[in-house]
C-alpha cells in the first residue's frame, strides 16, 4: 500500500526532499550539541581549574545550534504537513468520485456506513499515521545515520557496540506489530458499522418516537459502540506494547555502553568529556527507535485504513465496462428516430441466483407499459438494466433498433427520465432542486415547468418561493414528489421510466401527481413499476411478473378476462383499497 501511495503521489517529491533537507540540517546542529559538551566538560579540569572564557564561547555556539535546529525543523513539520494533508484531501476526492461513478452492484454490496467511513473517518487515519510517519520515521532515519557517524569519530569499538545491540528493539517492534494488523482490521470494520447503525438511527428518528422504540435502540447503538470500543483497545493495548517493550532493549542497551565506556576511560582511551559526549550520541542514536516503534500503532492504523480506500478507488467505474468510443455512441443515439423498446430472451442474475430468465417483450414508440407483480420478482431490475445498472448475461436489449451496448452510458442515459418511489431532493432550494433536471435550464423554464405539474401555486406559497431551501418541515411528501416530477419535466425526455413512484403518496396527492404525470408521458414511451395496480390499469401492455418470469401480458381488460394472476392481484387491492377507505 505504502509502495503504491508513493508511486501516486510522485509529484510531492521535491517538497519531500526539501523537508529532508530540512531534516538533515535540524539533525546536524542538534547532534553538534554533544560535541560541545564533551568539550565543556573537558574544559572543568578540577577545583579552581576551569576555564570561563571557553565554556562562555561553548555555550554561545549550543544557543545558536539549538536555535536554528528548532528552526528548521519547524519548516521540516511545515513541509510535512502540506504533503500529508494534501495526500488525505486527494485520496478523500478520488474515493468520493469513484464512488459517485461506480456500478450499482457495489453500492448494493456495501452499507452506507461504510462507505462514508472510507471517504471521511478511513482519510483522517491515514492523514494521521503519514503525519507521524513523516514526522518521526524519517527524520529518525536521518538521526540514525548521521549520529552514527559522529560516534564512529568518537570511539569506533564503542560505536560498534552500539550498532550490534540497539537494533535489538527493532526485532521487537516488529514482532509485536505483524501480530496487531488483526485487529485494527476488526477496529476499521466496527467502527464503519457504528457509522452505519448512527445514520440508519438518525434517518429513523420520526419514527423510533413513533414506535416507543427508543430503549431497544439505545440498546442497539450501546452494543455497537461496546464493539467498537473492545476492538479499539484490543488493537491499541497490543500495539502499545511496542514502545515500552523497545524502551526497555534500549535502556540495557545504555547501561551496557556506559560501562564499557567507564572502562575505556579509566584505560585512558577516552575523556570523560568524549564519554559524555558518545553517551549523549547513544541516547540520540536509540531514540530515533523508540520514536519509530511508538508511531507503529498509527501506522499501522493508517495503512488498514489506505487499504480500504484504494478498495473503494480500485472500484470499477461503469462506464470503464459499458461505454463505446463518444463517435460511435452519437452516431447511434442521434440516429434514432423512434423509441420502441425490445428485450429479446434478456436473462440477469448475481450472486450465483437468477433474478429474470428469458424476458421478451416491446414496447412500441409513445406507448405505455405497466410492470406489476410481487416484491423481489424482478420488475425493478428491468429498468436498472435498460439503465445500464449492470451487465446482462444473455439476450439483446435495444432502444429504436439500436443495441444499447452499441451506446456510451452518458448517452443512454440522456434520453431516460427516472422518478424513484421516495423523492429525492437535496439540501438546497427549490429552484435548486428543480434545475437539476436539465442544468443548461433557465429561471423560467423552472417555474413554467412546475406550472405544468401543478407545484407553481404551493411553492409560491413557501416563505421564500423557488428560493426556499427544501426541509422536511416545510414540504410535504406529496409536495416533495411534485418538485421531482417538475424536475422530470424539465428534463423532456424521450423515454419514461416511473419506479412505484406514486406507492407512498395518500390518495388525494396521488390524484393530483397522476395528472401531472400524465403530460409527462404523453406521447413518450413509458415503462411504470407499479405497487398499486389502479396506476397502470390505463397502460397500452400491462405486464405480470413473477419468479423473474413473464407470466402474463396484455391490456388491463385482456387480463381481467383471462382470471389469471393479475386478476387476482387486482381483486386483491380493490378489497383492500375499499376497506381502507371505509
Amino acid at each position: 500500500m505504502l509502495k503504491r501511495l508513493i508511486s501516486d503521489y510522485k509529484n510531492y517529491i521535491w517538497i519531500f526532499v526539501l523537508s529532508l533537507l530540512c531534516a538533515v540540517v535540524s539533525t546536524c546542529l542538534s547532534l553538534f550539541v554533544p560535541i560541545l559538551m564533551g568539550q565543556g566538560m573537558d574544559m572543568i579540569v578540577g577545583a579552581n581549574n576551569v576555564d570561563f572564557d571557553g565554556l562562555i564561547v561553548v555555550i554561545r555556539k549550543m544557543a545558536v545550534a539549538i536555535m536554528l535546529s528548532a528552526l528548521f525543523l519547524w519548516f521540516m513539520n511545515g513541509l510535512n504537513n502540506r504533503i500529508v494533508y494534501g495526500i488525505s484531501s486527494d485520496l478523500r476526492q478520488r474515493a468520493f468520485k469513484s464512488f459517485v461513478d461506480c456500478k450499482l452492484q457495489f453500492v448494493d454490496e456495501h452499507s452506507e456506513g461504510d462507505v462514508i467511513s472510507r471517504i471521511i473517518v478511513d482519510a483522517d487515519g491515514v492523514s494521521d499515521g503519514l503525519l507521524l510517519g513523516f514526522n518521526q520515521f524519517f527524520i529518525g532515519i536521518v538521526t540514525i545515520i548521521i549520529t552514527l557517524i559522529f560516534m564512529i569519530r568518537v570511539n569506533v569499538i564503542l560505536a560498534i557496540a552500539v550498532v550490534i545491540l540497539t537494533p535489538l528493539s527493532i526485532f521487537v517492534a516488529r514482532f509485536i506489530a505483524t501480530r496487531c494488523n488483526v485487529y485494527f482490521d476488526k477496529q476499521a470494520k466496527a467502527r464503519a458499522f457504528l457509522t452505519d447503525v448512527s445514520s440508519d438511527i438518525i434517518a429513523m428518528k420520526q419514527v423510533i418516537n413513533y414506535e416507543g422504540a427508543e430503549d431497544y435502540f439505545k440498546k442497539r447503538f450501546d452494543n455497537v459502540n461496546g464493539n467498537v470500543e473492545e476492538a479499539s483497545r484490543r488493537a491499541t493495548y497490543y500495539s502499545s506494547l511496542t514502545n515500552p517493550m523497545t524502551r526497555l532493549v534500549n535502556a540495557i542497551c545504555y547501561a551496557l555502553m556506559t560501562l564499557l565506556g567507564a572502562y575505556f576511560a579509566l584505560e585512558g582511551s577516552i575523556t570523560i568529556g568524549g564519554l559524555t559526549s558518545f553517551l549523549a550520541y547513544a541516547s540520540q542514536f536509540a531514540k530515533p527507535f523508540n520514536d519509530i516503534s511508538s508511531v507503529v500503532t498509527e501506522l499501522q492504523n493508517s495503512v488498514v485504513c489506505l487499504g480500504r480506500i484504494y478498495e473503494l478507488i480500485d472500484t470499477p467505474s461503469e462506464r470503464s465496462e459499458l461505454t463505446v468510443t463518444d463517435e460511435t455512441s452519437l452516431d447511434n443515439v442521434n440516429g434514432i428516430t423512434n423509441y420502441d423498446i425490445t428485450f429479446d430472451k434478456v436473462s440477469f442474475g448475481y450472486n450465483e441466483k437468477d433474478v429474470i430468465t428469458d424476458i421478451t417483450f416491446t414496447i412500441p414508440n409513445g406507448k405505455k407499459m405497466g410492470i406489476v407483480g410481487a416484491s423481489g420478482c424482478g420488475k425493478t431490475t428491468i429498468m436498472k438494466l435498460l439503465l445500464k445498472y449492470y451487465n446482462y448475461g444473455g439476450g439483446r436489449i435495444s432502444i429504436g433498433g439500436t443495441d444499447i451496448k452499441d451506446m456510451s452510458v452518458d448517452e443512454l442515459r440522456s434520453m431516460m427520465g427516472l422518478m424513484l418511489q421516495e423523492p429525492f431532493l437535496i439540501n438546497g432550494t427549490v429552484l435548486d432542486n428543480i434545475l437539476m433536471g436539465n442544468v443548461n435550464s433557465t429561471r423560467q423554464d423552472a417555474i413554467n415547468a412546475a406550472k405544468e405539474c401543478y407545484a407553481h401555486d404551493f411553492i409560491m406559497n413557501l416563505y421564500n418561493g423557488y428560493d426556499s431551501i427544501v426541509t422536511d418541515e416545510n414540504l410535504s411528501e406529496g409536495q416533495k414528489q411534485l418538485i421531482c416530477i417538475t424536475r422530470l419535466m424539465l428534463r423532456d425526455s424521450k423515454v419514461v421510466l416511473l419506479d412505484e413512484a406514486t406507492s407512498s403518496i395518500d390518495v388525494l396527492n396521488e390524484q393530483l401527481i397522476q395528472k401531472a404525470f400524465d403530460k409527462i408521458m404523453s406521447g413518450k414511451t413509458t415503462i411504470v413499476v407499479a405497487h398499486r395496480l389502479s396506476t397502470v390499469k390505463d397502460a397500452d401492455i400491462i405486464m405480470v411478473i413473477d419468479g423473474g418470469q413473464i407470466k402474463e401480458l396484455g391490456s388491463h381488460s385482456e387480463l381481467i378476462a383471462n382470471k389469471g394472476l393479475y386478476y387476482k392481484l387486482y381483486n386483491a387491492q380493490s378489497i383492500d383499497d375499499v376497506q381502507k377507505l371505509a
